[in-house]
């Protein structure tokens, strides 16, 4: 953005949103393309032909920038305690469902969580060269922003984690199905993109950071009512709408996001302030996922074993379910079932991971309104100044 003449920032900011969701929905599509040709280890290799190129057009167009003032010597006890902070907590959400919440190992990777995260902070607010100023949080925006951005990718990223699962093991979606799906969302988010710059440039960020969370969160609520539908057959009629408005909702979002994050600091600091902004942004991406499958997965846990033919099922039987059931819709039928206990079993882990994401769509949309109403209080019209 340092590149771009002030009064086009935020339209070169809008431009680079558009173009990262645009290649970030082909992804989808692409994936379940291989996936359903059996070729789904290749999707590792899109990094090898994709990787050589962003580095040639790096070299070749993008001018270098650098801070004079900058410290030479790096913060390696920061970098190394906000990384145990991530790898402990994503240990404790991952691990916890599957070895139990009062598993030593899991307790530990807890409690090293909870005491690691404040010695970092304290550690940043006293070294004289810290990878996260603390003194950038004293504008009110870029606090504001980022714990928006906290709010919204963490929901955001969750919603598309689950929702693809939710349309392939409950909705009968084929996996190239998913990302076509998809695809609306993405085409309505680069369109709008394109033009909440407008918007931006003569208002602020203010007022598209409390629309657009709101708008995302009404999505949300509504992808949790979903029926079990007839499959991608049916999906004009029942998950199109929704997707246009997700999309929506994420193009009036996401560069206004950026935009006051980096409007809210001296330009000296906007290679920092971008960078901790995508910090924040891929921990609630990990954070997110971890601690909303965990629940997902205990919801799941106590439907299925609420459900009455699972109840009348033997003491083993019920033992199997319960240490097979981190697998969600996948859980499969233990042994000695006949062919109509098995469909009803299977009839029955269907709605119990319906009611999972129900669920994690309903949390995920009280994060996205929450952001929303956030805004309203924390985020100021500060535009980039001229």
């Amino acid at each position: 953005a340092v590149h771009f003449a002030h009064h086009r920032r935020s339209w070169s900011i809008g431009v680079w949103s558009a173009f990262t969701m645009l290649i970030s929905g082909a992804g989808p599509i692409l994936g379940g393309w291989l996936t359903e040709l059996g070729l789904w280890r290749l999707i590792f290799l899109v990094n090898l032909l994709l990787g050589p190129l962003a580095i040639a057009v790096l070299l070749l167009y993008v001018q270098e920038s650098y801070d004079d003032e900058a410290p030479a010597e790096l913060d390696m006890t920061g970098t190394i305690l906000s990384t145990l902070t991530l790898l402990l907590a994503g240990f404790f959400f991952i691990e916890g469902p599957r070895r139990g919440f009062d598993d030593p190992a899991v307790l530990l990777a807890g409690a090293g969580a909870i005491i690691i995260l404040p010695a970092f902070v304290w550690i940043e607010g006293h070294s004289d060269h810290p990878m996260m100023p603390l003194n950038l949080f004293r504008s009110r925006t870029f606090t504001g922003a980022n714990t928006l951005t906290l709010l919204l990718y963490g929901a955001i990223n969750t919603v598309l984690f689950f929702l693809p699962l939710e349309l392939i093991q409950v909705q009968g979606y084929s996996e190239s199905a998913v990302g076509i799906a998809l695809l609306p969302m993405t085409l309505m988010l680069v369109g709008v993109s394109f033009v909440i710059n407008r918007v931006v440039d003569r208002y602020g960020p203010r007022l598209p950071l409390i629309c657009g969370p709101l708008v995302i969160g009404c999505a949300m609520l509504i992808l949790s009512e979903l029926e079990v539908t007839h499959g991608q057959d049916t999906y004009v009629q029942t998950l199109l709408p929704t997707m246009c408005l997700f999309g929506v909702g994420m193009g009036i979002t996401l560069a206004p996001l950026t935009t006051a994050v980096m409007a809210s600091v001296n330009e000296h600091y906007a290679g920092l302030a971008s960078g901790l902004n995508n910090t924040v942004s891929r921990s609630a991406q990990i954070l997110a996922i971890a601690a909303m499958g965990s629940m997902a997965i205990l919801v799941f846990q106590n439907a299925l074993l609420s459900d009455p033919l699972v109840l009348s099922l033997p003491d083993d039987a019920r033992a199997f379910l319960l240490a097979e059931s981190v697998r969600l819709a996948e859980t499969p039928s233990p042994a000695g079932l006949s062919a109509q206990e098995d469909a009803a079993l299977r009839e029955g882990i269907r709605r119990s991971f319906s009611e999972s994401i129900r669920s994690v769509m309903i949390i995920s949309a009280a994060l996205s309104i929450a952001a929303g109403m956030l805004a309203s209080k924390l985020i100021e019209n500060e535009l980039p100044p001229e």
